[in-house]
């Protein structure tokens, strides 16, 4: 008996270890030498193909990244259920699309969804898995051969591996997914992308500080002379990532790595290389395959921050080089044939692995040409260019391209709005002010069903409870909720030809008692000056000291430091709040009268001009961008929080002043006060009441399908 128990001990403590070595580090035993290899998606020339029994289809990818964001969560956090992702796998696959990507290794209810949801459906869902390097390592002091980096990698790559397979198990994992990995859906995994938006400061300090590392020879994949240290270091993890699969489980897939305009293979003029900080490129022709690798790879792109007529400031070598392909590319198509450029350039496939545009109130780009500017995007503009795009990417001769994003995400940051919020609680509110966050085809809304307020004239949704303010003959109630504070405001014959003013006053460090250009005098310092006045015409505008773009921008914005002539906290002006945008086109360098370089200035666009329109997306004449609408004797209005220096309306928290803490601080709020007068009547003077307002609170929320989704859905199922 004591034998058999150490017997069988013995054999349990062997299976408990053979199982802890094989599902949590991926030791294994090769079966499958000298057996043929399974390749089900391949690459033959520049088309990415099927195999479907004895026959193989050529695969056009039509994609959309699926993140695992979620209202009041990081992305990281990994909050979504299987059920939320069968939701939006179904919603993916009745878009028409043939392909989903993620950006990491996810949690198992991913996976475990997509297996169920191909399990169910004849036309399944591809998917095309991304691994990810954390903001941490890339932005860190150490090369691309440092261990958060290279090391990191090539555990997820061997992970990833198991993980499509239905044979991991990761307990924990602090920015990727983690659980217990048992559904195998490796027979819908197009491929592999490795990485995504690398520092191109990365780059260059590895290409620099690991010269030496200057070709790789594997079984799979070798590099040619022309190789830097980065790409020989990209090339040493596919080598990694297709021996492991092939020697584990006998397949193969494709694999690529990221690439976008800022790293593309091309040779530019110094000036325009200087203004787009363009000096570092990957190419994915200097890594060749073996005639081992039986599935193949591709190129990978994803397109933004891009410069238009590109061409002009190819070096002159360059041009050279490219002339033939250069006579043969439309220059007529969007990018200015840029996506043409790079299929024609390319002996492989090429895939946009990401392209899109944000229908977010707040913008950092002019989406308009040179004889007109447009800084934000309608749903419906933001479809119709989802649209123009793929048309583009395929007419170009690419093998797809893959939407930026499902779902707008609320904790996603910008650069041109991360100064005038706290970034560590944006995920519990909507910022509409950032671009960022409106990248998705569907949106999340406050309320179960139905948005707490539409901007659309209709007043059915308000309630006597939420009149806040009596005065000059004027009713004025409040609402709020985690993107704006909205506001109705009523009097018996009131139309678009009665303009008024609101005004504001949220701090006792600043504001005017007078505002000069409108001649309108208050019984309290002002912060901010609402005037409605017609369809084009109506804006919010910000007292001098409290305007937070000149005090964080002035210097990018006219080149002088805000900080040398101070506005005075009482100063009578009111401006318009605005929004600075990138740099994408190429300026000649200008110089001052000593031969100094000027600095390059930024261009801003103000984003207090109010857009009139219906903002219920049940209305035909729906416009997402709606700020104020008119009913029958009223008006709706709304003003996001972020152009009332809110930086944290679940904490209702504003701006302190700027002059005295020499950058954003935050204090909070539990009041302010607020007055309401018609134009007429401005002689009188504004008398301002105190309002009580109360922080946001986390609220139910709803999903919806914005008309982009509609419009790239019909497009794509047809």
């Amino acid at each position: 008996m004591k034998k058999f128990l150490i017997v069988a001990t013995s054999v349990l403590l062997l299976v408990f270890f053979g199982y802890y070595l094989s599902f949590y580090h991926g030791i294994y035993f090769s079966w499958n030498r000298g057996k043929e290899v399974k390749a089900e998606f391949i690459t033959e020339n520049k088309k990415i193909y099927i195999k479907k029994g004895d026959k193989e289809e050529e695969l056009i990818i039509k994609g959309v990244e699926l993140e695992s964001s979620m209202p009041y969560a990081y992305t990281t956090d990994f909050k979504p259920t299987k059920e939320d992702y069968l939701r939006w796998l179904q919603g993916i696959g009745e878009l028409g699309a043939n392909t989903v990507k993620v950006p990491t290794i996810m949690d198992d209810d991913f996976y475990n969804a997509l297996y169920e949801y191909n399990a169910e459906n004849e036309s399944p869902l591809y998917l095309l898995q991304g691994l990810w390097v954390s903001d941490y390592a890339s932005n860190s002091s150490e090369d691309a051969y440092g261990d958060d980096f290279y090391k990191q990698l090539r555990k997820d790559v061997r992970d990833i591996v198991d993980v499509i397979h239905g044979h991991k198990n990761i307990m924990t994992n602090k920015i990727k997914g983690y659980g217990i990995y048992r559904k195998d859906v490796s027979d819908w995994v197009i491929g592999y992308a490795i990485g995504s938006q690398w520092d191109v400061k990365t780059i260059a300090y590895t290409n620099h500080n690991e010269r030496e590392r200057n070709s790789f020879q594997g079984d799979y994949f070798k590099t040619t002379d022309e190789a830097n240290p980065f790409e020989v270091m990209l090339a040493d993890l596919m080598e990694r990532l297709v021996a492991y699969e092939t020697s584990k489980y006998g397949e193969q897939r494709l694999v690529t790595f990221y690439s976008d305009p800022s790293m593309d293979p091309f040779e530019y003029e110094e000036e325009y290389a200087s203004q787009l900080n363009k000096y570092v490129s990957l190419n994915m022709e200097h890594i060749l395959s073996t005639n081992k690798l039986y599935s193949g790879y591709f190129a990978s792109y994803a397109l933004y921050d891009f410069c238009p007529k590109f061409y002009r400031y190819l070096s002159k070598e360059q041009k050279k080089e490219l002339q033939p392909l250069l006579k043969e590319v439309n220059k007529k198509q969007m990018y200015d044939g840029y996506v043409e450029l790079l299929a024609k350039y390319h002996t492989m496939p090429v895939v946009i692995l990401s392209f899109g545009y944000s229908s977010a109130r707040g913008s950092d780009s002019n989406y308009g040409t040179t004889k007109e500017e447009q800084y934000h995007l309608t749903e419906k503009e933001q479809g119709e260019r989802l649209v123009k795009t793929y048309e583009t990417i395929k007419n170009a001769g690419c093998s797809g391209g893959i939407i930026k994003g499902y779902k707008d995400i609320f904790s996603q940051r910008t650069w041109n709005t991360m100064y005038a919020v706290d970034i560590l609680r944006t995920r519990m509110w909507k910022d509409i002010q950032s671009a960022n966050t409106g990248y998705g085809l569907i949106t999340f809304e406050s309320g179960e069903e139905e948005k707490v307020c539409y901007i659309d004239g209709n007043k059915e949704e308000w309630e006597e409870s939420e009149l806040i303010l009596q005065q000059n003959g004027m009713k004025v109630y409040q609402k709020q909720d985690m993107e704006a504070l909205y506001f109705l405001v009523e009097k018996e014959g009131l139309t678009k030809e009665n303009p008024f003013y609101m005004g504001f006053d949220l701090t006792e460090k600043s504001g005017a008692t007078y505002a000069r250009r409108q001649k309108l005098a208050f019984d309290r310092p002002v912060d901010f000056l609402l005037e409605i006045n017609g369809r084009n015409e109506s804006r919010l505008l910000v007292q001098e000291r409290y305007d937070a773009v000149r005090e964080n921008y002035l210097m990018e914005i006219q080149d002088e430091d805000p900080f040398i002539v101070v506005p005075k906290k009482d100063g009578q002006n009111f401006v318009a709040i605005r929004m600075i945008l990138k740099n994408i086109g190429v300026e000649k360098q200008k110089f001052d009268e000593q031969g100094n370089p000027l600095r390059r200035l930024m261009k801003t666009f103000e984003t207090g001009k109010l857009t009139y329109g219906n903002g219920n997306p049940n209305a035909d004449d729906y416009n997402s961008l709606s700020d104020f609408c008119y009913g029958d004797d009223f008006v709706e209005i709304r003003i996001p929080w972020q152009l009332l220096n809110v930086s944290d309306p679940t904490n209702m928290e504003i701006h302190d002043d700027y002059y005295e803490n020499y950058g954003v601080e935050s204090r909070k709020m539990d009041h302010f006060y607020l007055g309401i007068i018609e134009k007429e009547q401005k002689e009188n003077g504004m008398h301002l009441e105190e309002v009580e307002i109360k922080p946001v609170k986390k609220e139910a929320y709803h999903e919806r399908f914005k008309e982009s989704y509609f419009i790239v859905k019909e497009y794509w199922s047809h």
